[in-house]
């Protein structure tokens, strides 16, 4: 989407239907309109709390140190007992409890502390999404079949990066896309046919691409995004699985 296919048509709100990454609504707050982001994973909606409803509440070193520092509870360790050996090493599981842990817990005013949250989301995100060959969770990082192209890929994808370096440049990027819109901008979680509140100017809609003749195993978003999904329901992520919601492998 560009602006230019936007700017003869007169409209003051939108609904992004399919939100995404949510690069079309903040396009869309730019232009100064009043923007309802809409994505059906949570782990997407997170990324519309953070940079499109979220008008001023940003990250600062503190914030980003604080996720960095072992938790002191006893936090569970649920990505380092399930995934061992598939998406990343031991040590990077363990990490990534750790970091989901200390976002859960944060301390923040009420007001602003959903906005924080999804911001070091946001980072968390795509530190796992970068190590990731071709930003996937649809195969085994360490599958013995691994073709050369593949592991060319990984290396590219910023494999051997350490995490909280990763997660920092994240978290302050996505700090420095947070603005105040003209108009208030809201970010939703619904099924495409559950939306209540259809009062808009202009509504874009960008589905899944599928094949009737076809089926890759990225036409399906749960599977190619689950971890991200499952970091999102962490208390539940083991009952996801066994009921066969999200797989792995």
């Amino acid at each position: 989407m560009d602006w230019s296919n936007l700017q003869n048509l007169d409209f003051s709100s939108a609904l992004d239907v399919f939100g995404g990454t949510g690069s079309v609504s903040y396009l869309l707050k730019r232009m100064g309109k009043e923007v309802t982001y809409n994505d059906y994973l949570r782990f997407n909606h997170h990324i519309g709390m953070a940079i499109i409803e979220n008008d001023d509440t940003l990250l600062n070193q503190r914030d980003i140190d604080a996720i960095l520092k072992p938790s002191p509870r006893t936090a569970r360790h649920f990505v380092r007992d399930t995934f061992k050996g598939v998406y990343f090493t031991d040590e990077e599981n363990t990490w990534i409890d750790n970091a989901v842990d200390q976002i859960r817990n944060i301390k923040a005013e009420p007001s602003i502390l959903i906005y924080k949250q999804s911001l070091l989301y946001y980072g968390l995100f795509q530190s796992c999404l970068i190590k990731r060959p071709f930003n996937l969770f649809h195969r085994q990082q360490f599958a013995p079949e691994v073709s050369k192209r593949e592991a060319g890929v990984w290396k590219q994808n910023h494999l051997d990066r350490d995490f909280n370096g990763l997660f920092a440049k994240f978290c302050l990027e996505a700090s420095r896309s947070v603005f105040k819109g003209t108009r208030p901008c809201k970010a939703i979680c619904c099924d495409a046919l559950e939306i209540s509140n259809t009062n808009h100017d202009l509504v874009y809609v960008d589905p899944p691409y599928f094949r009737k003749d076809a089926r890759t195993e990225t036409m399906d978003y749960l599977k190619s995004y689950h971890f991200l999904e499952g970091i999102c329901a962490y208390d539940c992520w083991s009952d996801l699985l066994t009921m066969g919601l999200v797989t792995f492998g």
